[in-house]
């Protein structure tokens, strides 16, 4: 992709993610868990893990844990499409085997409870910072079906369950 190339020819990315978020390239982690703006202790009960505050600034909190002796980063980024993005693209050469997004977004069921974790079916992307993850600035991609890889999504629902937590399918956001 164009955007990573810029990335890497124009930034010193590997600085700046451990310098803005705490996250090194040369550690290698299970899980990476990204959430906009949701504490930690919304999603997980702290005594029940070994954790460690890596980063707190005005940006993101960034925690390591051991989860089931597995390696895992959890981190709350402001909210925003841009905010994601820009965490994401210095993400691009982290040592990871899993990334779970736990966003906050809008669904198009009833019966969406907050707090709960969804694998949506699609989702439809009216963000306007994700049309530049395309080779070429398009307005067609602007409100364009996104359909997820069915095999991550398995993937997905397989770790929240590892993890203990539940997620749902029937959803479209």
């Amino acid at each position: 992709m164009n955007i990573i190339k810029g990335l890497v020819k124009y930034t010193d990315y590997e600085d700046m993610l451990e310098t803005v978020y705490g996250i090194s390239t040369n550690n290698r982690y299970d899980y990476i868990l990204v959430a906009p703006s949701w504490d930690i202790d919304k999603i997980f009960k702290l005594e029940d893990f070994t954790h460690n505050l890596l980063c707190d600034n005005r940006d993101c909190k960034t925690y390591e844990m051991i989860i089931n002796g597995k390696r895992v980063i959890y981190i709350t980024l402001k909210i925003g499409a841009p905010n994601m993005m820009d965490f994401c693209l210095m993400c691009h050469n982290v040592k990871c085997d899993n990334f779970i997004f736990l966003g906050s977004a809008g669904a198009l069921v009833k019966g969406i409870n907050l707090g709960d974790i969804i694998v949506p079916q699609y989702s439809i992307s009216g963000d306007g910072a994700s049309m530049y993850l395309y080779d070429k600035l398009d307005a067609n991609n602007f409100l364009k079906k996104v359909y997820p890889n069915e095999e991550l999504s398995n993937k997905i629902i397989n770790t929240m369950h590892e993890l203990k937590l539940v997620a749902r399918r029937d959803v479209v956001i």
